[in-house]
């Protein structure tokens, strides 16, 4: 007969159940048997971690426990392209960061570019001969691409400033050139604004693929250079006089740009169309309120003006609509634009924009903004500030996209130091040479600006 079979601790027991004192202690050996035995937890070694919550231990009557002395923490490194922003007073000249990877960073170099005008360049903000330009040089693998920035006091910059922030975006450059989407992105966390300072290492940074890959930038846009339209020349406020000298100099361009903002404006505008048969457009810089503007812009009307540009303060949007809604002539927005956020709060308002790299702050946000205006159904204009012929030949790579050209900047200049795109008479010819096609101008001084 074959032995009884011991039921399992699970199992049902076909003898009588127990009572009493049997059966409780029958119940606690089964919960014993089939409770699942935990795993053992694994002790972490003393100071990683958090430490685990124990009853303190009890200590001796008399003794004194030895209290352990805080550890100092060390403060994490800040992020390398969120370097301290340093003394404008003292900017350093170069300064090369350090790769986390060891690999070779780009390095940059910046110095002085001082130009000055043939003459008093005044308009209704001010009025300048001297500027104090700012030339930059980045530095990878053998090959060299040149920047430059022009600031402009209107919108807060200056040389120091720019030169401030370029130490500041130094370290954002990182090991390759060619990551202008990382580089732009660890630029604008670092620093705000300084649209001068960053339209100069992306100018460079363009410079340097360009001549890394043996193509004219334009070309690495994809841009038809048959298409670039001619450059105006502008002639700033003046007195009757003075003007009539600067217009023997400029009949044979094909566009002229008059500033406004001044007494004698229409008689100056009258006489200037007397003499000149081309086409005219107008800058007013802000100088006016919208009944003046409405003003001034009537009685210029019949003279054939093709465009106005910022005739209100830069902020009143509104009036720019009232404007344009009580004159014949375009209306185009300069010191209102500065990127491609702007763009939406513009249409509907005025009929174009006059864009600028010193604004934009590279070539990459300038062509967003153009993709910008023609979606909103507004005309593009590219413009310049003072510059030489290094800054222009950076926008004038995005020409063939523009319905109208103010870059002119070097035509301003008693000596342009470098020879690119600009020409006579407002041609802007895009060349085959690579990066932005700019060279050292003929007499330009040894160890200068190459």
């Amino acid at each position: 007969m074959a032995p009884a079979r011991r039921p399992s601790c699970c199992a049902t027991s076909a003898v009588a159940p127990a009572c009493g004192a049997a059966a409780r202690t029958i119940r606690r050996s089964r919960s014993r048997r089939c409770r699942r035995r935990a795993p053992p937890t694994r002790r972490r070694p003393r100071g990683c971690g958090r430490r685990a919550s124990s009853p303190q231990r009890s200590t001796p009557a008399g003794s004194t426990r030895p209290t352990r002395a805080p550890r100092a923490r060390t403060p994490p490194p800040r992020s390398a392209c969120r370097p301290p922003i340093p003394s404008a007073s003292a900017p350093r000249p170069s300064r090369t960061p350090c790769s986390p990877s060891g690999r070779p960073a780009v390095r940059l170099t910046h110095e002085p570019l001082p130009l000055e005008t043939a003459f008093t360049f005044r308009i209704s903000v001010g009025a300048r001969k001297a500027h104090a330009n700012t030339l930059v040089r980045i530095e990878h693998d053998g090959i060299t691409g040149l920047g430059e920035a022009s600031p402009a006091s209107y919108y807060g910059e200056n040389a120091r400033l720019v030169e401030a922030a370029l130490e500041t975006y130094a370290p954002c450059l990182g090991e390759d050139p060619f990551a202008l989407d990382a580089i732009e992105a660890r630029m604008r966390a670092t620093l705000r604004g300084h649209g001068a300072a960053r339209a100069a290492l992306d100018m460079a940074l363009h410079d340097w693929i360009g001549r890394r890959l043996g193509l004219p930038v334009w070309r690495l846009f994809g841009l038809d250079p048959s298409r670039v339209p001619l450059s105006c020349v502008t002639l700033g406020l003046a007195d009757p006089e003075e003007m009539e000298r600067k217009l023997d100099t400029v009949m044979d361009f094909p566009r002229l740009k008059v500033k406004l903002g001044a007494p004698g404006d229409v008689d100056n505008l009258r006489r200037i169309r007397e003499r000149y048969r081309g086409a005219i457009q107008v800058d007013a810089n802000t100088a006016w309120s919208p009944p003046d503007a409405v003003r001034v812009l009537r009685a210029i009307e019949p003279l054939g003006i093709e465009l106005v540009e910022q005739p209100v303060a830069r902020e009143d949007l509104d009036g720019l609509a009232w404007v344009r809604r009580r004159v014949g002539i375009p209306v185009f927005a300069d010191e209102s634009c500065h990127t491609a956020a702007d763009i939406a709060n513009l249409a509907g308002r005025v009929d174009g924009v006059n864009l600028k790299i010193m604004k934009t702050g590279g070539l990459r946000e300038m062509l967003r903004a153009i993709h910008a205006a023609r979606a909103h159904g507004l005309k593009v204009m590219l413009g310049s500030m003072v510059e030489s012929s290094l800054a222009l030949s950076a926008a004038a790579q995005l020409a063939p996209l523009a319905d109208v050209l103010d870059l002119d900047g070097h035509w301003l200049l008693r000596h342009d130091p470098f020879d690119g795109a600009p020409r006579e008479r407002g041609v802007i010819a895009l060349s085959e040479r690579p990066g932005l096609g700019v060279v050292p101008a003929a007499g330009a001084p040894p160890g200068g600006p190459a």
